[in-house]
């Protein structure tokens, strides 16, 4: 078996090996075997490839979530509507539990037109202070004879839990919501306690 010289590093091989030992070029001279021990600095810079692209993905994944985390998500929380509520061109309605519910019952197409997307003062009674599944904050307030199986349903932000907390079934109170219309109950979002 004849010996060659191996390119890069001039070390003589034989010439039926598939690579150097010495330095782990491939040869071309030689056939190609998939299970030939592959060894030396090809190896060393494959694997420094692959660490630069590992690199490069975890440096992507900590831009992503710097992005999100310092405010480049472009979603808006319940404290933002509820800021945007107060300082909103809006007229701000107030009307009844009692007739916001009715309006709806009688006539949906009609209480969306004159509500849904207000922000309205709604006065009522405390029905119930609960949180739903995925754990937001809502009282109902009762609509006095109106339905006896809708109410108004307001929606707070979790900064309100502590002022929710304080307040008692039957307790008659005023809520501002920006109305979103009748989902089983008359749904407001965004609201606050004037």
């Amino acid at each position: 078996m004849p010996l060659i010289s191996c390119p890069d590093c001039n070390k003589e091989i034989s010439d039926a090996a598939p690579i150097c030992p010495s330095c782990g070029r491939p040869m071309s001279s030689a056939p190609f075997r998939a299970d030939a021990p592959i060894g030396g600095s090809y190896v060393a810079k494959r694997k420094r490839s692959s660490g630069l692209g590992a690199f490069v993905l975890l440096l992507l994944g900590i831009a992503i979530t710097g992005w999100y985390f310092l405010g480049g998500n472009s979603v808006r929380t319940t404290s933002d509507m509820v800021m945007e509520s107060y300082f909103s061109r809006q007229p701000i309605a107030s009307v009844t539990a009692h007739d916001i519910i009715s309006a709806y019952e009688q006539n949906e197409v009609s209480a969306d037109r004159s509500y849904r997307g207000s922000i309205v003062d709604v006065s009522g009674y405390i029905a119930s202070i609960k949180k739903d599944l995925s754990d937001d904050l809502y009282i109902t307030l009762d609509g006095a004879g109106a339905s006896r199986y809708r109410s108004v349903q307001a929606y707070f932000s979790p900064d309100l839990a502590n002022r929710l907390a304080s307040l008692r079934k039957g307790q008659p109170i005023v809520v501002r919501c920006r109305i979103e219309g009748l989902f089983i109950n008359v749904r407001g979002r965004g609201c606050t306690l004037p």
